[in-house]
């Protein structure tokens, strides 16, 4: 199963260590994008990590895909990526406090 990630920070980094520490999943099965390329090469560097060129191609190269951004961020295009079949989404809330 190949695991995306739309958003490269903390959260995601959390996620992905754990996905990999667990032996869940292994580095070549997660795809990223982040805006910040310093934060997917790192994740890549870490983890052995997948870049993807943008949010879809993450999308397209996934099975599962976490939208691990922050609720500004999540657009239009986000929402249109996640609508397609094969993929299941997961949304965090990143950033937001006062719940």
């Amino acid at each position: 199963m190949k695991i995306g990630f739309i958003g490269c920070g903390n959260m995601a980094g959390a996620i992905i260590n754990g996905l990999i520490s667990s032996g869940t999943a292994e580095g070549k099965d997660i795809n990223i994008f982040d805006i910040n390329e310093n934060a997917m090469y790192s994740l890549k560097e870490q983890h052995g990590c997948n870049i993807c060129k943008d949010e879809e191609d993450t999308a397209e190269r996934s099975n599962v895909l976490f939208l691990a951004v922050k609720p500004n961020v999540i657009g239009y295009r986000h929402n249109q990526q996640i609508r397609k079949p094969k993929r299941l989404p997961y949304y965090f809330n990143c950033g937001r406090k006062g719940y």
